[in-house]
């Protein structure tokens, strides 16, 4: 479990590249350099997010190329994106949920920067890699926070009726 967003990247571009040798005997830790080679689909929640995390794995210099996938980009833009991706010109793709349907490439790995939405949408998102018969990998780097804030969005009905006499309070005055 991770407790922010700096160390979620570093994390995650430890997990792209590739890894050397440590002095004195250190040991890596599991997941560095395990999506190092092969394709990567990196989910994000928003658009924002999908362009600041490209620009982090490019200024990391991680190898093969990124791409970014979002609803806000334009139709050929996505189209490119995508077509860039599938036939193996850039590695990575970070991208929204937007992102995925149909995709029968060989994906090496997905990673969840953010906890999904439901499990049922981690599953389907995972399931987008391996599809080829190879060993792939699935990867959620969760801050602690978010599992609390998403088993609260998860579990609340509507705003409550304190919470909306509360907001009246304040307005009033």
């Amino acid at each position: 479990m991770l407790d922010s967003q700096e160390q979620r990247l570093s994390k995650l571009i430890k997990i792209l590249s590739k890894t050397k040798p440590k002095k004195n005997g250190e040991e890596f830790e599991s997941l560095d350099g395990c999506l190092a080679k092969g394709s990567v689909i990196v989910y994000v929640w928003r658009q924002h997010d999908a362009e600041v995390v490209a620009e982090n794995i490019n200024a990391a210099g991680i190898s093969g190329g990124v791409v970014v996938y979002h609803g806000g980009m334009d139709s050929s833009s996505r189209s490119k994106a995508q077509s860039r991706f599938m036939r193996g010109k850039v590695r990575i793709c970070v991208a929204t949920v937007a992102f995925g349907l149909g995709i029968n490439g060989q994906i090496a790995g997905v990673v969840h920067l953010y906890l999904p939405s439901s499990p049922e949408h981690y599953i389907q998102e995972i399931g987008r890699a391996g599809r080829d018969g190879r060993p792939a990998k699935a990867v959620a780097l969760v801050l602690r926070d978010e599992i609390f804030i998403r088993h609260s969005l998860a579990h609340s009905d509507l705003i409550s009726k304190s919470q909306v006499n509360a907001l009246l309070l304040f307005l009033h005055q």
